[in-house]
């Protein structure tokens, strides 16, 4: 997270943002105090000062709004079991980061409405507020407007979360719809990516035909460039969530690379290349080596690395002086899953696992491994083949 920024910590839960996040902000609040207040004659009378504190303060309003949308998230997840980490804000929307996944269809809708309940209860609250603040069709007060502009925009929010397309709210809303009636998470995942990508041909085409009966190009531009962000998301988010259901559902032993066949640290280089290399598939040469004998770990080395040695220097370079260290490490029983061991290196900001069964190390799992298998699963698509299990 390193493009992100923490903002503080609310009941355990981190809450960060995203670069993208300060740049909303400080766009909604330039729209606002230069060009739509101005804009109005019934805000003559206010002022470029007013103008701007009024600016700043829906701006601020409302990214406490989106914090209140995502903690919504958040904390429900939390009650069904599952750790919840963080709270990320970015451009127009958040998201919350959980070590789980809800484990009923059911869990899962209540999860996904939440946030968007959270935004219409804002909004009719705002939209309440307004009245008894000064909302006078001739000389309304900023307090009463910016009263008014955060009904608007949170219902907008929570509207639009509504729609039936990964990865908004409403799409994990379809998808916990299509699990439960199907049982079925994987077939669930894919009709909810499809609404996204439909939801997002819709708004495009509804944006370019508006703005040319309208003559707008901007709202056309805007409108489909909306559109495209969320179509692009909807596969994004498609590929994301089956790659982690299926390290969910795949053990350690699957990917790890096993311990019967260690390079020994004192063996050369060109014994290894020999019998570690020579005659393996190119997709097994790519591969990190692990170092050490009899089950114990010393380091890594590939293939890469001993290319980096001269090969007149290979015959007297043994693999121990050119291996790299391990480092920090984690252990994992072989049945844990990849999901668990990733989030366990990331807990220990390890970038190895040793894999145990019966007291005794048996293989390891390092980060470009993991990726590896992830990326191999999912082009072969054996996710796609394999069944949710069911859960009512």
């Amino acid at each position: 997270m390193r493009s992100t920024f923490l903002l503080g910590e609310i009941g355990g839960i981190k809450v960060r943002a995203s670069a993208s996040w300060f740049g909303f902000l400080a766009l909604m609040t330039f729209v606002l105090a230069f060009y739509y207040f101005p804009s109005q004659a019934a805000y003559d009378s206010w002022g470029p000062a007013l103008y701007f504190s009024t600016a700043l303060s829906v701006s601020l309003l409302f990214a406490l709004s989106v914090l209140a949308h995502e903690l919504a998230h958040a904390l429900l997840v939390r009650r069904f079991g599952s750790k919840v980490t963080t709270v990320m804000l970015f451009f127009f929307g958040g998201v919350t980061l959980a070590d789980g996944e809800p484990k009923r269809a059911l869990h899962e809708f209540v999860v996904a409405v939440a946030g968007p309940i959270v935004s219409v209860l804002l909004s009719l609250g705002f939209f309440a507020a307004a009245f008894p603040l000064g909302l006078d069709p001739n000389h309304p007060t900023p307090v009463a407007i910016a009263a008014v502009l955060l009904g608007i925009l949170n219902f907008a929010m929570g509207a639009f979360n509504l729609l039936p397309g990964l990865p908004l709210d409403g799409g994990k809303a379809l998808r916990a719809i299509a699990w439960g009636l199907g049982h079925d998470a994987y077939k669930a995942d894919r009709i909810a990516a499809i609404g996204g990508q439909v939801v997002g041909g819709i708004i495009i085409a509804t944006g370019l035909t508006f703005g040319a009966i309208w003559k707008d190009p901007v709202f056309a531009l805007f409108t489909a460039y909306v559109g495209w962000m969320l179509l692009q998301q909807a596969r994004n988010a498609y590929r994301d969530v089956v790659a982690r259901r299926m390290m969910t559902d795949t053990p350690v032993r699957a990917a790890m690379m096993p311990l019967d066949n260690q390079v020994p640290p004192g063996l050369s280089l060109d014994e290894a290349v020999h019998r570690f290399i020579v005659g393996r598939t190119s997709l097994e040469s790519r591969l990190q080596m692990v170092v050490g004998f009899g089950g114990r770990v010393m380091g890594l080395i590939a293939p890469v690395d001993i290319s980096r040695v001269p090969r007149e220097l290979w015959s007297s370079t043994t693999v121990g002086q050119k291996m790299s260290p391990i480092g920090q490490t984690v252990s994992l029983g072989a049945d844990a899953s990849l999901f668990e061991a990733l989030l366990a290196m990331d807990k220990a900001q390890a970038h190895l696992a040793l894999v145990t069964e019966n007291g005794e190390n048996i293989g390891m799992l390092d980060r470009p491994t993991l990726a590896s298998y992830v990326t191999r699963a999912l082009a072969l698509n054996l996710s796609g083949q394999q069944k949710g299990t069911p859960r009512d």
